[in-house]
C-alpha cells in the first residue's frame, strides 16, 4: 500500500505534530507501508531550509519551497499558505502512485488542496483533525462568528467532511463536537489519540537525571510548563500564582518551549524580578526525557471556551514520564475528563489564583500524593496511550481501506 501524507512540517522538526507524524511514518514502514510526505523546506522557526528530497528510515520526504511569513504580519502569512498550497500541488506528481492520503486540519485550508489531490489520485482521503476551525480563531476573537469570513470556512469545511472516506479525530469532545456542527455521519468518524512512546519517554528518578544537575535542581520543587506556548493556552493565572509563590525558595517554575505567548511570560518575568522562573528553548528530542523528568508536576493551559476543539499534545508526555499535572482554563475536554475519571491531577478555572497556589502547595507538602498519582498515570498511559497502541489502530485503519 503507498501512503501521501501533507503536512507544512515534518522531520527533523521536533515540534508536537512533526514529530508524531514522523513517529506513525517510520512504524508504518516497519510494517510494509510506502510511506511519501510531502512538507516545506522551512524549518518550523524558520532559520533554517532543509533538502529538497531525502530518505529517512524508509519514508520519502519531498520537500517544496514556499515563502515563511509566521509572525512576519498577515500578508506573508497569507503568502506563506498560497505558495505552500501551489507548490504542494506541482509536486504531488512526483508521488507516483497514492491509495492512501493523510490530510491534517491546520492550516485550514490544506485540507481542499489535499481533497484535490486525493481525486486526482483517486485516492482514498483521511482527514486528521488535530484542532478544529474556525471555532478556535472565534473563541480567540480573532473573528466573528457571524463574519463572511466564518461562514465561508464552515462551508468549507462542511464540503470536506461530507466528501473525505474516513475522519480521525483526538477525543470524544472533538468527535462530538464535529457531528454537531457539521452533521456529520458518526461511522465516518474514527478516534485515535496522540500519543507519545513509553519506551523513550517514562519516569526517571532524579538521581539518574544529568539535567538535574545541569540546571542546579537538586534541591527545587520544580513545576514545569513544557511545549507550545500559542495563543490557545492561557497563561495570566499561572503568572499571577507564581508572583505569589516567589518566597517559596524550594519552589521553581520551568517554561520550556516557544511560541506567541513566549514573550508575555518573559515580560512578566521581568517587569516583577521573578527568580523563581526558568526559561529554556525546546529541548531536541533525544534528551526530551530528561528535560520532562526535570518536573515534580507539570503545567497544562486551555484558554476558556477551547474544550473540545483542540487537544494539547504535551499531555501524552507528561503522563508517559509519569507526572500529576494541574489544567488551568477550560475542564471541558479531553484533559477534564481524565482527570474525573483517573483523579489524577487538578483542575483550576482561568483566574482562580487561589486555587492555582493552593493545588501547588498540596503537591509540595504531601509527597505521598505526588508519588501515588504520577504512578497511576504511567499506568494508564501504557494502557491507553503509548505510541504502539494509536499505531496499531491506524494500520488497522489503513487495512480496512485497503480491503474496499
Amino acid at each position: 500500500m503507498n501512503l501521501l501524507i501533507i503536512n507544512r512540517y515534518f522531520y527533523p522538526d521536533i515540534t508536537s505534530v512533526p514529530q508524531l507524524l514522523t513517529e506513525l511514518s517510520k512504524d508504518l514502514v516497519r510494517k510494509n507501508i510506502d510511506v511519501s510526505v510531502i512538507c516545506s523546506r522551512n524549518s518550523y522557526n524558520g532559520n533554517k531550509k532543509y533538502k529538497k528530497y531525502e530518505e529517512y528510515k524508509g519514508i520519502k520526504i519531498f520537500r517544496v519551497g514556499n515563502i515563511y511569513g509566521k509572525n512576519k504580519g498577515l500578508v506573508l502569512r497569507v503568502l506563506e499558505l498560497i505558495t505552500f498550497f501551489i507548490s504542494v500541488f506541482f509536486k504531488s506528481f512526483s508521488v507516483k502512485k497514492t491509495d492512501v492520503l493523510f490530510i491534517l486540519s491546520s492550516p485550514p485550508m490544506l485540507a481542499g488542496i489535499g481533497f484535490f489531490i486525493g481525486k486526482l489520485k483517486k485516492a482514498k482521503i483521511v482527514y486528521i483533525i488535530e484542532d478544529i476551525h474556525p471555532e478556535i480563531e472565534i473563541v480567540l476573537g480573532m473573528i466573528k462568528s457571524s463574519s463572511l469570513f466564518s461562514k465561508i470556512i464552515r462551508k468549507y469545511n462542511g464540503f470536506i467532511l461530507k466528501r473525505v472516506d474516513k475522519i480521525i479525530t483526538l477525543g470524544k469532545r472533538m468527535k462530538e463536537n464535529i457531528i454537531n456542527k457539521y452533521s456529520t455521519c458518526p461511522e465516518k468518524i474514527r478516534i485515535i489519540s496522540n500519543w507519545a512512546d513509553g519506551s523513550r519517554i517514562y519516569p526517571l528518578d532524579k538521581r539518574e537525571n544529568l539535567y538535574i544537575e545541569k540546571y542546579s535542581l537538586k534541591n527545587k520543587f520544580v513545576v514545569q510548563y513544557s511545549g507550545n506556548m500559542g495563543l490557545g493556552h492561557e497563561f495570566k493565572t499561572i503568572l499571577e500564582g507564581i508572583k505569589r509563590l516567589q518566597n517559596e525558595e524550594d519552589i521553581l517554575f520551568q517554561f520550556i518551549g516557544g511560541g506567541a505567548k513566549r514573550k508575555q511570560i518573559e515580560d512578566f518575568v521581568n517587569k516583577h524580578t521573578l527568580t523563581n522562573v526558568m526559561l529554556l528553548p525546546y529541548q531536541k528530542y533525544e534528551y526530551l526525557n530528561y528535560s520532562l523528568n526535570m518536573a515534580d508536576i507539570a503545567l497544562i493551559s486551555i484558554k476558556e471556551g477551547l474544550g473540545g476543539l483542540l487537544l494539547p499534545s504535551k499531555f501524552y508526555g507528561i503522563i508517559a514520564s509519569g507526572k500529576p499535572f494541574i489544567l488551568v482554563g477550560d475542564e471541558e475536554n479531553e484533559i477534564g475528563d481524565f482527570i474525573k475519571k483517573h483523579r489524577i491531577g487538578r483542575f483550576v478555572p482561568e483566574g482562580d489564583i487561589d486555587g492555582f497556589v493552593n493545588n501547588i502547595m498540596v503537591y509540595y507538602k504531601n509527597k505521598g500524593i505526588l508519588k501515588n498519582e504520577g504512578k497511576l498515570a504511567r499506568d494508564v498511559f501504557m494502557e491507553e496511550f503509548d505510541r504502539k497502541i494509536s499505531i496499531e489502530k491506524y494500520y488497522k485503519l489503513l487495512t480496512e481501506l485497503r480491503e474496499r
